[in-house]
Parts: C-alpha cells; structure tokens; sequence
C-alpha cells in the first residue's frame, strides 16, 4: 500500500520534470497514512509545510484595524456572490444528510 503511494509521487514527479512545470513544488502533494475517527488508516493528501504556510492568512501581530479591513472586504467578496453561497451551502447540507446516514458522523 505505501509502496504504491510512493509509486505514484515518484510517477508524478518525473511527469512534471518531463513537461516543465513550474510549479513543482505546490504541485507535489504528499500522501500520509493517518488513522481516521473509526481507527482505520486512511491516505490523507498533504502539501508540504513551506506552502501551507505561504497560503496561510497571517493573523498573529496584525492590528485590529487590519483584521477588521481583512474581514470586512471578506464580507463584501461574500455578499456579492449570493447564488454560489446558497450552492455551497446546498451542497454542504446535501453531503451532510449522506454522511448521516451512512453513519460517518
């Protein structure tokens, strides 16, 4: 099984090299073997730390005022795209029903 992961890291790796890919390094995502809630291992998708980071949004050592600039544009983003909230949060509810009843949460 971790041979197979590392299989296909290794495939996708030399695919970019070949094809010149820029982005190499946010591209590589790396698989970790994690347990789930239920105890089973499960493969969990993973970027490396330096691009977590990168995208991270800074909030230690911000000011109020910026953190309330930050959220208000947020809110702004937000309510002008009404139709995609109510999908997101159709969809949301729909998986939710299906995890229930599957009995997953």
């Amino acid at each position: 099984m971790l041979s197979e992961v590392i299989k296909e890291d290794v495939a996708q790796l030399l695919y970019d090299i070949q094809h010149g890919n820029e982005i190499l390094a946010e591209s590589v995502i790396r698989k970790h073997l994690t347990t789930g809630a239920d105890g089973k291992l499960q493969i969990v998708r993973r970027k490396d730390r330096a691009t977590r980071s990168r995208k991270a949004t800074q909030t230690t050592g911000r000011s109020r005022a910026e953190l309330k600039l930050s959220a208000r544009k947020a809110n702004i983003t937000k309510s002008r795209d009404p139709v995609g909230m109510k999908k997101a949060l159709k969809k949301r509810k729909k998986t939710n029903k299906k995890r229930k009843t599957w009995g997953l949460s």
